[in-house]
């Protein structure tokens, strides 16, 4: 059975959540003991560089836990510029499992509460939202030729709900790998990703904002395919 690492820098004991889906080694969720509004997840952030997912806006020979810690935590917070809410934090301390003491980066994600009805008009009209600021965010990335956040267009990334603190239902990204990318052959393949998102939820929804959005990734996708050539 799975146990939690042990963190002293931690104010709770860690507490096993569940397992998820990951590409990366030690996927698991955990909670903070007697306290149900945050989620910690271990990042693996030397799985990370060394799988060649984490390639930010960087000048220097090698990074650090607190490094990558604080490029992720740039690179999410630049999403909140385009209303794409991330309820992020990170922290860098050590980490004991199976007596090996290693530094590790951990995401500390408040735990949003799924309405399990949500009211449709207002679900569609929040990611349609999320969308036009993940259209706006991928075009300034593309004419800025800055590194970019590339796990980002699933819907099952976002949850629709509230946090402890709101008074009503939000859509926020909860799924928060940073894997961070350069230049246009990647940004192509998120876009074309995206095209397909955007249409199934234009498909999903009915909403006539999503013509526009459809029609802005696939020319925004059109001038990245054009720029690589």
């Amino acid at each position: 059975m799975e146990k939690a690492p042990r963190v002293p820098a931690l104010a709770h004991p860690l507490e096993v959540k569940r397992e998820y889906s990951s590409d990366l080694d030690g996927a698991y969720l955990y909670t903070l003991e007697g306290r149900d509004d945050v989620i910690v997840r271990p990042l693996n952030w030397r799985g990370h560089l060394a799988q060649g997912r984490f390639h930010p806006d960087w000048n220097g020979e090698s990074i650090s836990a607190t490094e990558f810690a604080m490029l992720s935590k740039q690179h999410f917070d630049k999403l909140e510029r385009y209303d794409v809410r991330v309820p992020v934090a990170f922290i860098v301390a050590d980490s004991e499992r199976n007596g090996k003491v290693e530094d590790e980066v951990f995401a500390i994600v408040d735990d949003v509460k799924r309405d399990p009805k949500p009211d449709r008009a207002a679900l569609a009209a929040a990611f349609a939202s999320m969308r036009k600021g993940l259209l706006r965010y991928y075009t300034d990335t593309f004419e800025s030729g800055q590194s970019y956040l590339a796990d980002l267009f699933n819907d099952s990334q976002y949850v629709f709900g509230k946090r402890r603190q709101d008074a009503s239902d939000q859509l926020y990204l909860v799924d928060v790998e940073p894997f961070i990318y350069r230049g246009n052959t990647v940004l192509a393949r998120i876009l074309d990703s995206m095209v397909h998102s955007v249409d199934q939820e234009w498909g999903t929804f009915k909403l006539q904002d999503y013509e526009s959005i459809s029609h802005g990734f696939s020319a925004l996708l059109d001038r990245v395919r054009a720029a690589t050539i």
